[in-house]
């Protein structure tokens, strides 16, 4: 976007549109408190990190329709939208479902925390997505009964070292046929 429109146009656009925004509303009475959200957590699963941007609108406009706002990200690159009863739950596992946002595909059964990788990192060695793909192609549903998490470079961003398996992209060797392989 920057590319296209210009740094300064970016901002100015962005400007605009924070002065529009109202004030984030916290629930509870003490207002010097952390913001403690009260409800339950529905949890859309993304697949290693990868959320394109009109994914991310539709999950918005449900969480605006259907729960008050709250989108949150969690720790397993996860969205969470926050449901304050039964009711706005039911709403939104339907709207999800209509959206075709559920969890029912196969590559939601393993649990993977993924840098982004050469996919979009300068630092990336490795395609990581394509990794988590593999790995779920080889081991089937007993990856599920672990957690992952890959990294496309030593800078470990995906923090291996505290999931049940870690995978690490260290460097790139050169193949016979001249291909650098990570």
């Amino acid at each position: 976007m920057l590319e296209s429109i210009g740094e300064e146009e970016f901002r100015r656009l962005l400007d605009e549109e924070m002065t529009r925004r109202q004030p984030v509303k916290c629930r509870g009475d003490d207002k010097s408190s952390l913001f403690a959200p009260t409800g339950t957590f529905v949890t859309v699963p993304v697949f290693a990190g990868e959320l394109k941007a009109d994914t991310l609108g539709q999950l918005a406009a449900i969480a605006t329709d259907k729960a008050g706002g709250y989108l949150a990200t969690t720790t397993d690159q996860n969205i969470a939208v926050l449901a304050s009863s039964t009711n706005e739950e039911a709403a939104i596992h339907t709207a999800l479902e209509q959206a075709k946002l559920s969890a029912s595909s196969s590559l939601m059964i393993a649990n993977f925390r993924v840098c982004p990788g050469n996919h979009e990192c300068r630092m990336g060695l490795s395609a990581t997505r394509d990794v988590a793909r593999q790995i779920i192609g080889l081991a089937g549903e007993s990856a599920s009964a672990k957690s992952w998490a890959i990294s496309g470079c030593r800078n470990s961003c995906s923090q291996p070292q505290l999931a049940d398996y870690g995978i690490v992209t260290s460097k790139l060797t050169r193949e016979e046929d001249g291909e650098r392989q990570p």
